[in-house]
């Protein structure tokens, strides 16, 4: 699939012009390493021939727990959503959600359940977990889900080309 991409961008990149960068995230799900470890072999090959830089990242186990590590209660009913979580899981789903390891979305162990639990499924309270959370706030907590990586990956290979710093 990652090939596929990268052979997507290129042709784009001949039709339109050049591509400045590819972002690609794929959840590991069950695969993890064998996952992260063939998108950085699609990644090499698309280096080889192409001049766009390639951003990866790899969720484990979905994206959910990106989106959970930033998640801080906004108010009474948040904080006690994420209590009623913490005594059932027993951890806190946002400072460890590489830890919901659950393929059934209804299972106590589930991303998708507990990002759905935690912000009672409003898109936008979901999307405020990642666009308002504080950068460190998602490397400290994103360390064992693959998001740390993926930030690192894009301080390395998007950051420059919007900074005159190196």
């Amino acid at each position: 699939m990652a090939r596929t991409a990268f052979l997507v961008a290129r042709q784009e990149a001949k039709e339109r012009g050049s591509i400045d960068a590819v972002i690609l995230v794929w959840d590991a799900d069950d695969q993890g390493d064998a996952r992260r470890d063939g998108l950085d072999q699609a990644r090499t090959i698309a280096r080889l021939d192409e001049q766009f830089r390639v951003v990866l990242g790899c969720p484990d186990m979905e994206r959910e727990a990106w989106v959970l590590a930033g998640f801080e209660p906004d108010h009474e009913t948040e904080q006690q959503r994420l209590d009623e979580e913490r005594r059932g899981l027993g951890f806190c789903p946002s400072a460890e959600a590489h830890r919901l390891r659950d393929n059934d979305d209804n299972a106590l162990r589930s991303p998708k359940r507990a990002l759905a639990a935690l912000t009672a499924g409003d898109s936008s309270r979901e999307e405020r977990c990642w666009t308002e959370a504080p950068l460190d706030r998602l490397e400290q907590r994103g360390g064992s889900s693959g998001l740390k990586a993926f930030l690192d990956d894009v301080g390395r290979e998007l950051v420059p080309m919007f900074s005159s710093a190196r």
